[in-house]
């Protein structure tokens, strides 16, 4: 591939990473924001509680715990509907750059991959196989991202890094506790559920952050190779390491 033509590739690669990472972090804020909501809430309800065992109903204060426990809420709910467009902004971003990060791959001419540029994005949509093909797409664009090795099979037998392995848990996990905590009918117990999977987004999406960062690096200093002509096989330079 011509230099010419991989600085081009690579410049639409780096933007849309650039352009994940920022949605990550406003997703990222948003969900503390959330925590800090969702915290306050489960403590407004406590108080409401104990209204109610002193079984009065013109308690001024109960009323106005009420009033300020409803308008919580809706804060609340103000945010989760940011957070849900920043969530899905960065998941189309996210998206757009495994299938250019794979993309990558196929520039570098490395062999023997298992997975193709739309596979890649694919299996994200696959029930069942989501829960762990993705894990295996991203193992696949580190280990043949990796600077220091020939565009051979030599990559299949790299390192993977825990950044992945640690991302997806983090991730699945999310979802499950968001799925049991929208399916509570208890508020507290709800809420509850909820902190805890904002708790997991956020670790998730920092780790996310790490890994699109890591990944650009390393494609970035493989890019810098081929351009200078420097290209080196497990058989070379690696093995020194």
């Amino acid at each position: 591939m011509s230099s010419i033509l991989w600085a081009l590739l690579w410049l639409r690669c780096r933007s849309v990473s650039r352009a994940t990472v920022v949605l990550l972090v406003v997703y990222i804020l948003l969900c503390a924001v959330a925590i800090m909501y969702g915290w306050s809430l489960i403590n407004m309800l406590s108080s409401l509680d104990a209204f109610a065992l002193r079984d009065t109903t013109t308690d001024s204060g109960e009323k106005m715990a009420i009033a300020e426990a409803m308008a919580r809420q809706a804060t609340l709910n103000n945010v989760l509907g940011l957070q849900f467009l920043a969530y899905l902004c960065a998941s189309v971003f996210f998206l757009v750059w495994i299938h250019r990060a794979h993309q990558n791959l196929s520039a570098f001419d490395m062999q023997g991959l298992s997975y193709s540029p739309a596979w890649a994005v694919g299996w994200f949509f696959v029930p069942i196989l989501n829960l762990f093909q993705p894990y295996h797409v991203a193992v696949e664009i580190w280990k043949a991202s990796d600077p220091r090795l020939g565009n051979d099979r030599h990559w299949q037998t790299a390192r993977s890094s825990w950044l992945i392995g640690c991302w997806w848990v983090l991730f699945v996990l999310m979802n499950v506790a968001h799925g049991i905590s929208s399916k509570l009918s208890d508020a507290s117990s709800a809420i509850w559920g909820l902190v805890i999977s904002e708790i997991l987004g956020i670790a998730a999406a920092i780790l996310a952050v790490l890994l699109v960062r890591a990944i650009d690096s390393r494609q970035e200093q493989r890019s810098r190779g081929l351009a200078t002509g420097d290209t080196t096989s497990e058989s070379g330079r690696s093995r020194g390491i």
